[in-house]
């Protein structure tokens, strides 16, 4: 049933392969409400992960930091940081996964002092004392990113430099580095990161939204326009949305998107 799960597409299959596990009595089982939890929240429903987590009787380090990170990935900080609370008071110890997905949360909330927003150099003395051995990608992308969200390009560029290092094969360093020198006007170093990943074959996997309407998924991806109902969605977009993302202050960034 995990393999059923984790292959549906969309949050009706999924729907349906989560019927089936209640019919056969597997509603209760940890590693498969695990893999629901994460599926729900990344298909964009959030609701249906929580009501499957909070009746789960044997919620792990894995079933609690799924929650949070669904929080998370939704922007609910301070409820991400409710579930954290149980998670302490239940006996279960947290793992660095959890932590990332802790400050996640509080980074898109705003949450300054419980997620220590901003305090970058705070961060690097952190990163700094992870033993070579164990510092993976995942952190310096962390990192990388508040340098970017708060301006300092001198940790941003050692971040860089380190990333780099590692010659890995996923695209999520390389395109935020190549974004960053990007918002400081640095091209140069821009055009270096491009080279880099097309030197290494790293590809970029494209971006997408997703809506289920009457049943059926609809999948959009930047600039696509093949939905027949297109003429009417670019319509919303230009005269509703647009004028009004505009008033409340947007303004667009250059971004790497491929």
């Amino acid at each position: 049933m995990t393999s059923v799960v984790t292959s549906c597409d969309g949050v009706a299959e999924l729907m349906q392969a989560h019927s089936m596990i209640i019919r056969l009595g597997f509603e209760h089982d940890t590693w498969l409400t695990n893999s629901l939890i994460n599926l729900y929240s990344k298909n964009g429903d959030l609701s249906s992960a929580r009501l499957v987590f909070e009746p789960l009787k044997s919620k792990d380090v894995v079933s609690w930091t799924a929650m949070i990170v669904a929080y998370s990935y939704h922007g609910h900080g301070y409820h991400a940081l409710q579930v954290f609370a149980r998670m302490l008071i239940s006996g279960i110890k947290p793992d660095e996964v959890t932590f990332i997905g802790l400050l996640s949360a509080c980074s898109h909330a705003g949450l300054v002092n419980q997620g220590r927003a901003g305090l970058i150099d705070e961060a690097m003395n952190v990163v700094s004392a992870i033993p070579p051995s164990k510092k993976d990608e995942a952190v310096l992308v962390a990192l990388l990113g508040a340098c970017k969200l708060h301006g300092d390009v001198t940790i941003a560029n050692y971040i860089g430099e380190k990333l780099l290092e590692l010659e890995s094969y996923s695209s999520g360093g390389y395109v935020l580095l190549a974004n960053t020198h990007a918002a400081e006007g640095k091209w140069d170093e821009f055009a270096k990161v491009r080279k880099r990943m097309r030197e290494r074959n790293v590809k970029k996997i494209p971006g997408y939204s997703q809506i289920l309407v009457n049943g059926k998924n609809h999948v959009f991806f930047v600039g696509d326009r093949f939905n027949p109902k297109v003429e009417e969605i670019y319509g919303m977009l230009q005269h509703n949305l647009q004028p009004l993302m505009r008033e409340m202050g947007y303004t667009p960034e250059l971004l790497l998107t491929d």
